[in-house]
């Protein structure tokens, strides 16, 4: 109990030691509204990841994407297809 009267005080000296700085705001370190800044390496590794993924879209996904509908086909190519032929 006495540790959370402490703490509560603790909480309420810095909250009235802020507002004599001029808010809780400035007390505080602000953060930055929107996007932060890049600089031109972090644009650059950017740029390359991003190239990267688009290169790996023609490498991997495209053809995952063409072996499964070449599996789909089949399947149901023998699906349909007649068990049996009837000569009549």
């Amino acid at each position: 109990m006495k540790k959370i009267l402490e703490d509560y005080l603790i909480v309420i000296i810095i909250s009235l030691s802020a507002s004599q700085l001029g808010g809780f705001n400035s007390f505080i370190m602000r953060k930055l509204k929107g996007l932060v800044k890049e600089n031109a390496r972090q644009k650059r590794e950017r740029k390359q990841e991003f190239a990267k993924m688009r290169q790996q879209i023609h490498t991997i996904v495209l053809p995952t994407f063409g072996v499964i509908f070449l599996f789909i086909c089949i399947y149901v190519y023998f699906k349909t297809r007649p068990s049996t032929m009837q000569y009549t």
